[in-house]
């Protein structure tokens, strides 16, 4: 066991028992709703009415805590071991399982891209662990954590060209967030078509799971998720925006709720349309080679977007840049670009400064007006964003 191994290890036992020890677990905003939901799930209710969720957590005594459940049956499904346990148990579960799924998530990304030397090492790490979202997910009892341990997975055995085992993992992270079925779509686009119906067999296996597991109400509440809660998530309108706390805080200020929920749902389209049609005309139309470097690329450049396009706090998502993040740190490697380190580094930290410093900072009155065009974090997906497309065509003029 190198170095790697043993740092990380020692990073996520500390993660772990400084979070589960000093009792700011007991404050897990997102755990709850996903704790209670294989409760109702296995007791035959629908796990989307919010009205028994709520009562359900009052009178259990919880009050910070979300009071709604957007995820797939399969979520609850696969939390129901912990559901029969005590809630402060199961907590202290969930904790230990997303600390080794974030370890383990930096692990593969570090030992893949980032050279046997410490100094890379170190500085990938250092940037890792002051990343604000790596805390703020493990605190809040978020599933993220889960979720980037299997697209970094997806996207080292796509590299390896394991892609029966990369569109498993894939498969798995779109029945927990819908958004990375977006990967599967790019693989089918690149003709790994291995990944594709691996992907999506696994999505029907999970459903198919769900249901067996538990019955009847697995059945409906799937149902009720496809046909009225996932469309709801992408139109926008199912909780409303978040100002300054999620991508769409820019509109707000410009447009009504419903009019930025609109907008940026059409963007988003929009953007991701233009990209599979360029994708589409690269490789199916020109048959250009499928290489290395062009894979990481368009893998963190769907990775990035899909942060902008989550209408629901940002700050969640944001642990997903740290896909692009170790990968480009590994193409600034190859090509020797300091200045592209330098805005890379700056993007990454400029994302880790926590919203309520700045919010602390600004004086109250204009704290709602004022912060969603300083928020850190949209303005480093920007920027991520920015250095992705400029190193991809900086790539594609070199190549010609």
């Amino acid at each position: 066991m190198n170095y790697k191994y043993i740092t990380l290890i020692i990073i996520g036992c500390v993660f772990f028992l400084s979070i589960n020890f000093s009792g700011a677990i007991n404050s897990s905003i997102d755990f709850a709703p996903i704790y209670y939901s294989s409760q109702i799930l296995f007791d035959g209710g629908n796990i989307y009415d919010n009205d028994l969720l709520k009562e359900i957590i009052i009178n259990n005594g919880h009050s910070n805590t979300a009071i709604h459940y957007l995820y797939p049956p399969f979520v609850s499904a696969l939390a129901q071991p912990l559901g029969q346990l005590p809630l402060r148990v199961a907590l202290t579960m969930w904790l230990l399982i997303n600390t080794i799924a974030l370890i383990l998530g930096f692990g593969i990304l570090i030992n893949t891209f980032i050279p046997d030397k410490i100094k890379y090492y170190l500085i990938v790490l250092g940037c890792c662990l002051i990343f604000y979202p790596v805390i703020f997910n493990l605190l809040l009892g978020q599933i993220n954590p889960i979720v980037l341990l299997l697209l970094s997975g997806g996207l080292v055995l796509l590299l390896k060209q394991k892609n029966t085992g990369s569109g498993i993992l894939i498969g798995i992270a779109s029945l927990i967030k819908v958004f990375p079925i977006i990967f599967l779509i790019y693989a089918l686009f690149i003709k790994k078509f291995k990944v594709f119906f691996s992907g999506i067999l696994t999505i029907f296996a999970g459903i198919l799971l769900t249901c067996l597991l538990s019955g009847s109400a697995g059945l409906a509440n799937s149902i009720e998720y496809f046909s009225s809660v996932l469309p709801s998530i992408f139109s926008g309108n199912l909780l409303g925006w978040s100002p300054g706390n999620s991508s769409p805080g820019f509109l707000d200020i410009l447009w009504t709720t419903a009019q930025s929920a609109t907008i940026l749902s059409i963007a988003t389209k929009i953007f991701i349309t233009i990209f599979f049609v360029f994708i589409g005309y690269k490789y199916l139309i020109r048959k250009q080679i499928i290489d290395r470097k062009s894979i990481i690329l368009e893998y963190s450049f769907l990775a990035t977007i899909l942060v902008i396009a989550s209408a629901f706090s940002f700050h969640h998502y944001l642990l997903w840049l740290v896909i692009p993040f170790i990968v480009l740190f590994y193409i600034y490697l190859n090509n020797r670009n300091k200045y592209f380190l330098i805005s890379l580094l700056f993007a990454f930290l400029l994302s880790a400064i926590p919203p309520l410093f700045i919010e602390v900072l600004l004086p109250t009155n204009i704290n709602d007006s004022i912060y969603p065009f300083i928020n850190p974090g949209l303005w480093s997906v920007v920027m991520v964003l920015v250095i992705i497309i400029s190193q991809y065509f900086n790539k594609s003029l070199q190549n010609r």
